[in-house]
This record gives C-alpha cells, structure tokens and sequence, in this order.
C-alpha cells in the first residue's frame, strides 16, 4: 500500500525581479540582453559555436514559475523514499537538478537520475508543458532534517546558471531508532542469580523510518533469538558480551551493551591465568616425558 504527502514548493527563475526577465549571472552571459516574448513567457538570446566555428544565436525560453513539489513515500506507514517534482509550462527541451540540504549543510547533488515528461500545450509559438522528478532512497539519506533544492532550465550549455531555486520551508525529518534491553532475573550489584537468565532487546523510539530492536555480538548479529529475547545460561556466558542494538534503513545505532556475570562464579584474575596456563603446560610436558620413558621400558624389555 503505497501513499503520498505533497509540499508545495514555488520555484523563481530570478528572486526579487521581474518574473519575465532573467539577469544571467556569468559576465558572458551578462552581455546577453533579457527580453520579454509574452507577460508570462521570459526568454533570452543564446550564443553558442557550431563545428564550423560559426558563432549560431538562438533564442532559448525560460521556465514560466515552476512549481514543485516534495513527497514522502510511504509503504505500510514507513517511509521508504522522498520524491522532488517540479512542473513548468513554458519551456522544452528542458533539463533538471536537484540538491539535497541535511541540517543547514552545504547543497549536494542528489545522483539519481531524474525522469522526464513533456506535453505540448498549444500556441505560436508552441509551447510545452514539462515535468520531471527523482526519488531518493531513504537508504542513501542520513538521519537529520532535509531540506531540498530544484532547478528546471532550458537544455543548453550553463543552463543551470540562469535559473535560481528557492529552498523549500517544508521539511523531510529522519531520526534513528533507539533500543535498550532488560533481564529477567534482573542482576543485583552487577550479578544475575541462578543459571539462566533471558534478556529481552526491545526499541524505546521508533524512529523514522521506523527500525527494529536487533541482539549483536561485535559486528555479528546473533540469530538465535525468539522474538528478541537472548537466552544465557552460567556455563555459555564466558566471555560472552553483546549490545541491543537498533536497525533501519538509515543504519544501525548500538545501543545498550550486556556484560553477563552470573553470582557465584568468580572470573579467574589475570595472574591466576597464568598459573593456570603454566600448570597445564608443565602438565603436558610431564605427560611427554613419561610416555617416552614408558616407550623406552617397552624396547628395552623386547630386546631383552
């Protein structure tokens, strides 16, 4: 089940000026005398070079006010992707680009390559109504608040530059989910009692989009679980340490970090390691020693 929420997003091709005129930015562009071919309908001369090397001058129209729209798309009430349209009906061929601005960072160009649609609309001289769009995975946006760039220009050469776009005040908030976990039998001063204990991985905010409580054990996620619940008992426990951590398309966010020590069993210290260690390997050279004096009892008594 798929649906849609629309912001409505106006678009100028110069701020501030007279909508049918457009100042190019460029000083080559600026020799570039803007004229008016209609009260709505703002277009300019445009000089470029053919193969020959002769210099050809075209007029090339602006868009009319394009209007644009950000969408939120959503699948079972999770949002899954942002969709950016605009619409303008004034200009073709035209092109678009579209820039994506994450807590009043710096605009960056969203990759996805955009989807066209021209109509013709009628008239002399004949004008088009043009439309194009891109979707963005939620997956290639990063928790925060996005805000979104559009730009609809003619198909030339620094079309882009003689256009503007207004940053939109709506707004597309995305925030990561957060989990923690809790213990039944619950520790006490640090230790759980008896020999088992399940441990319930659980989200404490949803998120958006909305992610799920995940039981791991360094970057592995542990599989054997039920319904979140992690099962340890006193003999499997050692060295055993895991975080309830929370999972969605945006990534994963570590959580709560379980050190499971049971009462009545005392970790070894690291020298008691070591005595330890060095006793099973005197242990294993007194074994190798005896068996070769038990080899060597067992030749002499064939021999004798």
């Amino acid at each position: 089940m798929m649906s849609k929420s629309n912001f409505v997003i106006p678009c100028f091709c110069s701020p501030g000026q007279d909508p049918s005129l457009v100042v190019p930015t460029s000083k080559e562009q600026s020799d570039t005398t803007a004229q008016k071919t209609s009260p709505t309908t703002p277009s300019l001369d445009h000089s470029s070079s053919s193969g020959d090397g002769k210099v050809m001058t075209s007029k090339i129209t602006l868009p009319d006010r394009p209007e644009c729209t950000v969408t939120e798309d959503t699948e079972y009430g999770n949002i899954t992707s942002v969709t950016i349209s605009c619409l303008t009906s004034s200009v073709y061929p035209a092109r678009c680009s579209f820039y994506d601005i994450n807590d009043e960072g710096s605009p960056v160009r969203i990759i996805e390559s955009p989807g066209y649609t021209h109509k013709e609309t009628g008239g002399t001289p004949v004008y088009y109504k043009s439309q194009c769009s891109v979707s963005v995975p939620v997956a290639d946006l990063a928790e925060g608040t996005h805000r979104f760039q559009a730009y609809i220009y003619p198909d030339v050469t620094g079309g882009e530059s003689l256009v503007d776009a207004l940053a939109p005040s709506e707004t597309v908030n995305l925030s990561m989910p957060e989990a923690s976990y809790s213990c039944f039998p619950e520790a006490i001063e640090g230790r759980f009692p008896g020999n088992l204990i399940h441990c319930n991985c659980s989200l404490t905010s949803d998120g958006y989009p909305r992610g799920v409580a995940k039981w791991f054990k360094g970057d592995e996620m542990v599989t054997n679980v039920s319904d979140g619940v992690l099962v340890v008992t006193k003999n499997d426990y050692l060295n055993q340490v895991y975080t309830c951590d929370a999972v969605s398309d945006l990534g994963r966010k570590v959580g709560s970090l379980l050190t499971v020590k049971f009462a009545g069993h005392r970790v070894p210290s690291e020298d008691e390691k070591l005595v330890t260690a060095a006793l099973a390997s005197a242990g294993a050279s007194i074994a190798i020693a005896v068996a070769a004096l038990l080899i060597k009892l067992r030749l002499s008594a064939i021999r004798g």
